[in-house]
């Protein structure tokens, strides 16, 4: 495991453009947002609608009657043991509250029609499976908004924003356009088991955290912590070839201090401020390979 200090002047050209590369993205997803926004002003609200899939006339989501007893809901959308396809493909702009699989309910599988305006939005509680099958969402963006939680579902692209939370999901993020995992406002990774591989990226940013998350950083994978981002008391490990950099988060209430609860493996943290003040990052425990060091630490960075 290497440990780097660092300032934005010595970045390398590459790195560089990858950081405006995320900025970039970041304006372009909060634009998105404020034009959806002003384009629903004025409409009346919608009634919630609730309903139990049967696909009784094909596998699309939006298909009216694909549901029981119709038309596609609005608010809890309800997966069951009734020999309903477990294959669902959803397209185009979907919104729901909540998604519920019942006691029974078998693995059922989502994916996602890409096109310009495909958005799987989950605004209320979230995914509750009450079934000991774990749902497959992906690949394809999904995104969980205000309070809601990813459950104990597998994830490929997604993105938390507001005060959601990854829960006890399986991220594997094998995404290698873009952010394939993202964490915006006061969302956190909860307990979720998050693995981001070759090529892709991880980002957190905002006031977000790791929560209580395990997060492992393969080979030619990067996760990193932007604005006032923190690591929580989330455990790292990080493989040979790949990078955890905190250098670009000025941690909670910009006090230049981030925490993790762990560190391990061979690859690369980088750490360090983007002010002219010096950063400290805490450990709980830090690691080098299986082999635990005295805890807590504290790890300045160079002014």
């Amino acid at each position: 495991m290497a440990l780097h200090f660092r300032r934005l002047w010595q970045l390398s050209a590459t790195e560089a453009a990858d950081r405006l590369g995320f900025a970039a993205r970041r304006l372009r997803s909060v634009g998105a947002g404020v034009l959806i926004g002003s384009t629903c002003l004025g409409v009346a609200p919608a009634v919630a609608v609730d309903g139990t899939w049967t696909g009784a006339t094909n596998s699309d989501w939006n298909t009216d009657t694909n549901w029981s007893p119709g038309p596609t809901p609005t608010n809890t959308a309800s997966f069951a043991n009734n020999g309903a396809p477990t294959s669902v493909s959803i397209g185009n702009l979907t919104s729901i509250n909540t998604i519920k699989f019942g006691a029974g309910a078998p693995t059922y599988s989502f994916t996602f029609v890409t096109s310009i305006n495909q958005t799987f939005n989950i605004n209320g509680a979230g995914i509750i499976n009450d079934s000991s099958n774990a749902p497959i969402f992906g690949p394809g963006p999904i995104f969980f908004k205000n309070s809601s939680s990813a459950g104990n579902a597998i994830l490929s692209t997604v993105e938390f924003d507001d005060s959601s939370t990854a829960g006890a999901a399986t991220i594997n993020n094998t995404n290698v356009t873009g952010t394939g995992a993202e964490f915006t406002g006061l969302s956190s990774a909860g307990n979720a088991t998050i693995t981001t591989n070759n090529l892709s990226v991880t980002g957190f940013f905002n006031s977000s955290t790791g929560g209580n998350a395990s997060i492992t950083t393969n080979s030619g994978g990067r996760t990193q912590f932007f604005e006032q981002a923190t690591g929580g008391q989330a455990s790292f490990v990080t493989k040979i070839g790949g990078v955890v950099d905190f250098s670009f988060t000025s941690g909670p209430g910009s006090l230049n201090q981030v925490s993790a609860g762990s560190i391990s493996g061979a690859g690369n943290y980088f750490l360090g401020g983007r002010t002219s003040r010096p950063a400290a990052i805490t450990f709980r425990q830090r690691s080098v390979g299986s082999s635990p060091m005295a805890a807590p630490a504290v790890v300045q960075a160079l002014p």
